[in-house]
């Protein structure tokens, strides 16, 4: 199910100018770790092992949701503002960029909306803040839901449709039984259509 696979997917884009080599990777990154193929699964969606290496070349920086690879750690909190500015100008985009993508990462933080709408009556709906862990799981859920409701859907469905045909061609009040008693009528009354 797409949802289970893709539900977390969360992908960001962002506003500043980043290096002309590494911005078609970096835009629309995920915060998965890992690169994945895109629900196409024909489009890679870089992660952030792919993002950090793509900020001052391989082996620099290391994100603290990604798997390490150089040094200098990127967390909600670091590189510091006065880091960033002796660094060139680019790669100051694409570190603030990346310490965005931490804030959001970060357990406990409540960056995230997780109502947990009901799709069935009283359709209750609790607003609810959560972290990015917690975000995928509620949207997983819902996927899950949506679903398991469409199947019902379809289920009660086929049940109608049966009962509808049955009754519209089945037993004396049916169109069948209907047009059984007109053809008996119009033989008793030997009434015929006139054709001009």
């Amino acid at each position: 199910m797409l949802t289970s696979e893709f539900g977390g997917l969360l992908q960001l884009r962002p506003t500043l100018p980043l290096t002309p080599s590494g911005a078609p990777r970096m835009v629309g990154s995920s915060l998965d770790a890992a690169d994945r193929p895109g629900p196409d699964a024909e489009k890679i969606i870089y992660g952030l092992d792919t993002y950090v290496d793509l900020i001052d070349g391989p082996g620099q920086y290391s994100f603290e949701h990604g798997t390490p690879s150089g040094p200098k750690i990127i967390n909600a909190t670091h590189p510091t503002a006065e880091e960033l500015e002796s660094v060139p100008y680019l790669v100051r985009n694409a570190l603030e960029y990346a310490q965005k993508k931490e804030q959001l990462l970060q357990r406990g933080a409540l960056n995230f909306r997780c109502d947990r709408a009901q799709l069935v009556p009283p359709y209750a709906k609790e607003e609810q803040r959560c972290d990015y862990e917690e975000f995928k799981e509620t949207v997983r859920f819902l996927g899950e839901q949506a679903m398991s409701e469409l199947s019902n859907l379809q289920n009660q469905s086929d049940t109608y449709k049966e009962a509808y045909y049955s009754t519209l061609f089945d037993g004396p009040s049916g169109v069948g039984g209907m047009l059984s008693e007109i053809r008996a009528i119009l033989n008793e009354t030997l009434c015929r259509f006139l054709w001009w």
